[in-house]
């Protein structure tokens, strides 16, 4: 066989395959179908203990019925961005959801220098997005709010929860000093 029909028989598959038809479920990136979920409401303490665990409370609906996560980044200034964390829905918070997601933090104690904005917005199956919500998250042993107690607003939903976000938050000092950074791979 020469050069030639190898060519002529490559570029013959490659045409049959462009015009077969896809698949019932995709979708051209960039083009999402149908309304975007929405946050109504969200609630985080501003500053926590090192160690306590913090907890977002979050509110949203989707009028197509169709949420499918949440989506979580973290921003630590002096270090950047840890990896994002998608948490999966149930289909029972597909059209509505209230609850909260909670973040296990570490017991230490340079944790009160950082500074950390974290950054939530909800995706449906479409692809389409809510508008991001940020709250800052701040450490220190004194002045801060008690995270378990949170406003009436929250009550019926404080014994929900929608997930972790899976995130090993390291302080700035050990980060830059002492190198201790595992597998972590954050972003500027």
């Amino acid at each position: 066989m020469t050069t030639k029909n190898i060519l002529l028989i490559m570029a013959t598959i490659i045409l049959l395959l462009s015009c077969a038809p896809q698949p019932p479920y995709w979708k051209p990136s960039g083009t999402p179908q149908g309304e975007p979920p929405q946050i109504t409401a969200y609630y985080g303490a501003h500053i926590i203990r090192p160690g306590d665990t913090w907890r977002v409370y979050l509110r949203a609906n989707d009028p197509d019925g169709d949420m499918a996560y949440i989506a979580t980044t973290i921003r630590q200034d002096g270090v950047g961005f840890y990896p994002a964390v998608r948490t999966r829905l149930e289909p029972n918070n597909r059209g509505e959801l209230a609850g909260y997601l909670f973040l296990p933090t570490p017991p230490d104690p340079d944790l009160v220098w950082d500074q950390f904005q974290i950054t939530l917005l909800v995706r449906d199956r479409e692809g389409n997005g809510s508008k991001p919500v940020t709250l800052p998250l701040t450490f220190n042993y004194r002045n801060y709010t008690n995270p378990e107690k949170v406003s009436a607003e929250w009550n019926d939903v404080a014994d929900t929860r929608l997930g972790t976000i899976l995130v090993d938050i390291i302080s700035s000092e050990r980060y830059n000093t002492q190198g201790d950074h595992g597998d972590r791979v954050l972003f500027w």
